[in-house]
Formats: structure tokens, sequence, C-alpha cells
């Protein structure tokens, strides 16, 4: 099935229209996406050379992303007036909010929303909608989009390395989507227009394309670097919207976006206050329910102006993408549910994610005081409400709009030192503790031996008794600290459940005990055999030989090492039936070694007192 001469023309135009210059406004990388409704979305990212970041921009209602995030090629005279200069290249990337981001190192990454900009429209017609979650869905898929395409170019980049790492991600040749829907070896993907035409994955007519939400659970893995989302005006109700519903079950397979932060610049937060203006309140409100379904693409919602810097309306008028028109029915019933939406839904919004409200006192579309109350009500700690006062609702073009774009830099920049402190303050614990474990696990007892001639080196031994014996009375009171407790569990040993509790960090990984190669440090070595830290003219003393017997208390020449004889037996080492008796028995079962069944009882009594090195006793 061969694309159409006219689809050829639109694709055409939407990847080359805007600058005649494309330089000029940083020369984007410009393509486009097929929504969930089969309508083309068009998508602009400014990259950069080893990003730290990646922010995401949003834009407001009737605009696009290039007005609301470019500069303008206008002389702003004065408040109430703005001259063009250059028509054919309206879009200046120069002292824009968009370089200022890359010069810090983030790439940046745009999209117009379907009905907006040079995206396609429902039924064809701008500025309408379904429902407005729609507009959160698809930036959703745009992000996978994005979490794939650095994923495959940080795979990409060390694919010349020489570490020999065979567990490396290998990049894939297409994106998430087409991997579920095509399920096939080839490299199409949706982004080739006449090849997912050809393939079937989407019809020549968007109104018939509904194929099913693709399942991005695919990919375990989350992205290499923090993405940051930012939203104007009505852009601001949706980035916060995106953190409501990425909790929800039907979105859980979202979890692989590394979103650290979302920033809602003179957020469409709430209309509580709009409910208060008299025309609102006893007409516009009342009705577009009503008009919403008898009249659905019909236009009656005013407009609202720029009564603090009119020249804003010329900028408006320059511009050939912006769309001029009141927005249709439907999409205002929308639009005012979404607010409520966002209101009520706002215990969905975790704590893990930073959030950033900037705001003016003086905003005359998005209230001041409505943003401030939901500020209010967000449970979270991770949040922070920046106010401004000479400035009113286009906060990115006004002017002090430079102030802005550096608080938001300022404040993605805290929150990567924070998440390196972070980073540190783990590692710091993990060396305190494991500094603590490797003090109190020294030498503080020997092991006495009948033969004066034994010249066994202790040094090692962190399981022998003290020179003096302790007293049996005060022995059943001493609790077992043999490295660290820990919330009130024995840090040495095998717990009841046959867990080991010895130097467990609190990311769940063994500290003191199994090093990051896997293997047992303290205990056995390398080679699988038990050493327990007793040498023995290179030989492992305490534990077992190569051979597979049993070398601790008897000495080369066969005589038993621990001066410990009990009718013929070893009593430190193994009895008859070849059990360890470890020197002390108690009632029948064996107190330093394996319990009856199966679990490690080291120096435990029932009653959880040590009463380990009572061997004159046994004797």
């Amino acid at each position: 099935m061969d694309i159409s001469q006219e689809e050829r023309q639109l694709a055409s135009h939407m990847l080359n229209s805007g600058n005649k210059n494309p330089s000029i406004m940083g020369d984007p990388d410009v393509s486009f996406f097929t929504n969930k409704y089969g309508l083309r979305i068009k998508t602009l990212k400014w990259l950069v050379k080893a990003p730290i970041g990646a922010v995401v921009l949003v834009h407001s209602l009737n605009s696009h992303c290039r007005f609301d995030y470019l500069k303008h090629n206008a002389t702003i005279l004065n408040n109430n007036k703005a001259v063009l200069n250059d028509e054919d290249n309206y879009y200046v990337h120069k002292n824009s909010w968009i370089e200022e981001l890359n010069k810090n190192g983030y790439s940046v990454y745009g999209l117009d929303l379907q009905g907006h900009g040079e995206s396609e429209s429902l039924n064809n017609i701008k500025t309408h909608i379904n429902k407005f979650d729609d507009f959160a869905d698809d930036i959703l898929q745009y992000l996978n989009i994005i979490h794939d395409s650095i994923v495959n170019e940080f795979d990409k980049s060390q694919e010349n390395d020489k570490d020999g790492d065979t567990n490396k991600i290998k990049p894939r040749k297409r994106c998430t989507k087409c991997d579920i829907i095509l399920n096939d070896e080839s490299g199409m993907c949706c982004v080739d227009d006449e090849e997912a035409i050809t393939k079937g994955l989407r019809s020549q007519d968007p109104g018939k394309n509904q194929y099913k939400r693709p399942d991005y659970n695919i990919d375990a893995y989350k992205t290499p670097i923090p993405i940051y989302l930012v939203g104007l005006s009505m852009g601001g109700n949706i980035v916060l919207r995106i953190l409501e519903l990425m909790s929800q079950q039907k979105y859980n397979f979202y979890n692989r976006l590394n979103i650290k932060g979302v920033c809602s610049l003179s957020g469409m937060i709430s209309i509580n206050q709009l409910k208060k203006k008299p025309s609102w309140k006893y007409f516009y409100i009342p009705t577009v329910g009503l008009a919403s379904y008898l009249f659905p693409k019909s236009r009656f919602m005013p407009s609202l102006p720029c009564e603090s810097f009119p020249f804003l309306n010329d900028l408006y008028s320059y511009d050939k993408i912006f769309y001029h028109k009141p927005i249709t029915n439907k999409f205002a019933y929308e639009l005012l549910e979404a607010a409520d939406n966002l209101n009520k839904d706002i215990i969905k919004i975790t704590g893990d994610v930073s959030i950033l409200f900037i705001h003016s006192i003086n905003d005359q579309k998005c209230c001041y005081k409505d943003a401030q109350d939901f500020y209010n009500n967000l449970k979270s700690s991770n949040k922070e409400f920046y106010s401004l006062e000479d400035m009113e609702h286009m906060i990115t073009i006004e002017p002090g709009n430079d102030r802005v774009v550096k608080k938001i830099i300022d404040w993605i920049s805290n929150i990567e030192k924070e998440s390196k402190g972070e980073k540190k303050t783990k590692k710091k614990a993990k060396k305190k503790l494991r500094s603590t474990i490797e003090k109190q696990a020294a030498p503080n007892q020997s092991c006495t031996s009948t033969d004066p001639s034994a010249s066994i080196d202790y040094s090692k031994d962190k399981a022998t008794q003290g020179e003096a014996k302790l007293d049996q009375d005060a022995q059943d009171q001493i609790i077992l600290d043999e490295g660290i407790e820990y919330d009130g569990t024995l840090n040495k040993g095998v717990e009841d459940d046959g867990t080991l509790n010895k130097g467990v960090e609190d990311d769940g990984t063994l500290d003191e005990g199994i090093e990051d190669d896997g293997t047992l440090d303290e205990g056995i070595e390398d080679d699988g055999t038990l050493y327990e830290g007793i040498e023995y003219n290179g030989t492992l003393n305490k534990g077992v030989e190569d051979d597979g017997t049993l070398d601790e208390g008897v000495e080369d020449d066969g005589t038993l090492d621990e001066g410990i004889e009990y009718n013929g037996t070893l009593n430190k080492g193994v009895e008859d039936d070849g059990t360890l008796d470890e020197g002390i028995e108690y009632n029948g079962t064996l107190n330093k070694g394996v319990e009856d069944d199966g679990t490690l009882d080291e120096g435990i009594e029932d009653d959880g007192a040590l009463n380990k090195a009572q061997l004159g006793e046994v004797a």
C-alpha cells in the first residue's frame, strides 16, 4: 500500500515548517510519533553531548513548544508594542530558555500537543480533544520514546569500552511500541511514516487507528539520566497530572522513567477564583457541560487577553502556527474538569519526586491563591513554592523571564546535589558500620591448651576465649555481641529463620561476610576451605582441610590440640555419631555447631545468653 501524495506533503510540512533557516532556532531534531488515536504528534529535540539530564517542556493552551520557550524575532519597543523583524525566521534559539538549559548540560525535548501547533488534531478540528488525560498519555508515550533514544545512545557510547562486560544492554533498532506491536526482528519503526502505513502499524485514516496501548514494561531498566518535566499554564496542570496517573494501576508500566522533578509555571491548578467572577459563575460554568454535550465542536468560551503586558498580543499575532480562536465546548468542559480532577487526586502524588511551583502574585489567568492552596494541600516535604511579584502569566516570555529559568536550573542542580549527597551518606554509613564490626570483632578471647609446645597463631581468631576465664554466673548474663547489634537482632550467626545477620547493610547486601565478588570473606576462602582466622603452618586449623577431614583440635602428631578428651573421642571436633559437639553439650543437643533442626546456635543458650568456653567443666 503506497502512501498518498497528500500525506507525503503533510509529513514534509511537519518536518520542515517553522524557520526557513533552522539554525536560527537552534537546528532542532524534528520528528513526530503516532499516538493512540493515530494522530501524528510533532516533537523537537535540542540535544547536547553527554547530557547530565533531560528537560521535557510542555506548552500552554492554544500555543506550541517553540512559541513558549524560544525567543521571537521581534523587537519589543515598550510594554504595549512589539515590531516583527523576520517572519520567515520567527523563532530564535539565542538567549532563549532552551539555549540556557543546553548551556548547563541538559538536552531539551518538546512537543506540540494534539490539536496544537503542527501536531494533528482529533477529527481535524484544532484545539479539540476527547479527554484531557489524552495529553498526559501522549507525553508519557513521548517520555518512553525519549527513554529508548537515551538508552540506545548510552549503549552506543559503551560499545567501544574494553572492559569485557557481557551484561550490557544491547541497543535496539526501534522504539518499545514497535517492538511489541510488530513482534519481529526487523528494524522498522513507527517514526518511518511510509513503512508504518505499509506494515499496517497505522492506517491512512487517523480516525481508525485504535491499536491497544503498548506495555512499556518490556524494559526493566531505568533511563540512565534523570528527567525533569516543565509545564506552562495548562502544561503545568498536565505535568502534575502525570505524577498522579503514574501512581495508578493502569499506568504502572511506566515505572522505568527516571523522573526526578516536576515544575509547574503559572499552572492551571484550580478554577476556584474563576468561579467567583459573575460571568463565569452564572453563565459559562453552568452552561459549558450542556454545550459540550449538544455542541461539542462549537466554540463560545472567551479568550483571556494579556492585560499587564499587551506586547504579547503582538507576538501572538506574528506567529503563523499559534491558534487564535477559542477552544471547542468539549475542550472547555474537559479543561474545567481537569482542574477539579487534579485536586481530587492530589493524594496520589508521591513524595519521591521534587516539585517546584513558580507563580506570579499578579496572575490574572491562573490564580495565585489557587496554586498556593494546592501547594499547602500537597502531602509532600519535597516541594517548593517560588513567588514572583513583577510578572503576570506568561513568565517564559515576559520581562524578567531570565530569572525564572535560572531558578529552575538552580532547583535542578540542588536535586542532583541532594542525590549525590544521599549516595555519599550511604557510603559513609556502610564504612562506619564496617569499622564498628571490625573493632568489636577484634581478638577478645583466646583458647587454652594443655600442650605447652603448641604454637598456634591466634592473632586472627575472632572466636577464641580470653586469657582470663569468665565466671559461669556472669557468662549466663552476657548477650552475644560478636559484631554489632542492629534493631535488636543478633548480628553474628544465624537467626532462627536461618538467615545470616552478620553485617547486613540497610540495602540488604551482606557487608561483612560476603565480598562484592559474591564469595564468603569471613569463614570460607575463595578456594572453598574454612579458615575462621586460625592458621597452622599455612594450613587451616579451624575448619575442614582440603582432604575433607576436620583439623580443629588435632595436631600434626595426632594428639588432641584442644587438650580435652572425652571417652576417647575428640570433644571439640566430631562426635562418634558424626555430629559436631564443639566442646559443649546441652541436653543432648549441640550447643556450638549445628542444632538438631539444622540451625547454627554458636554459643547461644536457650535463654539467649552466652555459654561458650566452659571447657573445663565438660572435661
